[in-house]
């Protein structure tokens, strides 16, 4: 007697072509972070999405693949505050994508000369005034640009952009000089 139905092989198949199709969807599409420039020909446009994300200078913004441009516009070391010295970095998101897109200080860390790395700190002046440019957090609507300042701990020699609070993968990273 012959029976109509998938056998287990099939239905193995089809829940590990499920199961690809779900962490496709998790991480995104797979958008890889390049830099961005005004190349003018495809031999440039290749070789700048070939160029590395990490260890930029402050002034170098990162095409994030989905639309979402950030950069570091500039880094200032030993920022007198009420609690010590900081790190002070100015940063921009551009939302160049169709979809809205978010911005958030939780995005970055600050990391020491050890490679640990941690959120930034909540600034306060000596005169114990906040920082009314301080980035904070929302959405950015199609053709949007957000910047702001975020603090980090004296020592930091790295800033990291993880793109996502959640996200422990390092997007680009730019060096405190």
């Amino acid at each position: 007697m012959k029976t109509m139905g998938i056998t287990r092989a099939t239905r193995r198949g089809l829940l590990v072509l499920a199961a690809g199709a779900l962490a496709l969807a998790i991480t995104g599409c797979g958008s890889t972070p390049s830099v961005k420039g005004s190349a003018t020909d495809t031999k440039q446009e290749t070789a700048q999405e070939e160029q590395k994300t990490t260890d930029l200078a402050a002034g170098t913004a990162v095409d994030m693949g989905n639309g979402l441009t950030v950069s570091v516009d500039s880094i200032e070391t030993g920022v007198a505050g009420s609690n010590g010295t900081y790190v002070k970095a100015t940063v921009t998101y551009k939302n160049e994508g169709e979809d809205t897109a978010s911005f958030n200080e939780y995005d970055w860390k600050g990391e020491d000369a050890n490679g640990a790395q941690e959120h930034h700190e909540y600034y306060m002046s000596t005169d114990y005034k906040s920082d009314d440019n301080a980035l904070g957090s929302g959405d950015l609507a199609a053709g949007g640009t957000k910047t702001g300042t975020i603090y980090f701990k004296e020592g930091t020699v790295k800033l990291v952009f993880t793109g996502n609070f959640f996200n422990k993968d390092v997007q680009a990273s730019w060096t405190v000089a």
